[in-house]
């Protein structure tokens, strides 16, 4: 069965750390690095824009992802994992030297995903916030 990724709640495993980058490059839309923050604190903005210029998060939105990502960076550092491999694995199309573990969680949302590329992260929101 597919589905859509989730945007966790908190970072506790590996499969919750592929869920947060599945939603940023699934869902979001957002082209990330594990490295770059979403809430330029110095220019109080977001730190991604959208192809229109204007901003892609809200303060409270960018300012999840940052925790998030904090978080991510804490629990593949304690299992031994390359966040930076986890990253790639959920933004490309060749899984072949991915583990079974990643392909297994990949592969439940990425052809879901994959289906809308009409609507952006920002519409997608908006969307599941009217379905809740």
């Amino acid at each position: 069965m597919s589905r859509l990724p989730k945007l966790p709640e908190k970072i506790k495993t590996p499969t919750d750390v592929l869920e947060l980058f599945g939603y940023l490059t699934w869902v979001d839309k957002t082209s990330f690095h594990p490295d770059d923050r979403f809430w330029d604190e110095e220019r109080d903005e977001s730190a991604y824009v959208t192809r229109g210029g204007g901003p892609s998060y809200t303060k409270e939105e960018a300012q999840l992802r940052d925790r998030l990502m904090g978080e991510a960076f804490e629990v593949v550092t304690k299992e031994g994992l390359d966040i930076y491999e986890l990253a790639l694995w959920v933004t490309t199309e060749d899984l072949s030297d991915a583990p079974k573990w990643v392909k297994r969680v990949i592969g439940s949302w990425r052809r879901t995903a994959s289906m809308d590329p009409s609507m952006n992260g920002r519409q997608r929101r908006a969307s599941e916030k009217r379905k809740s």
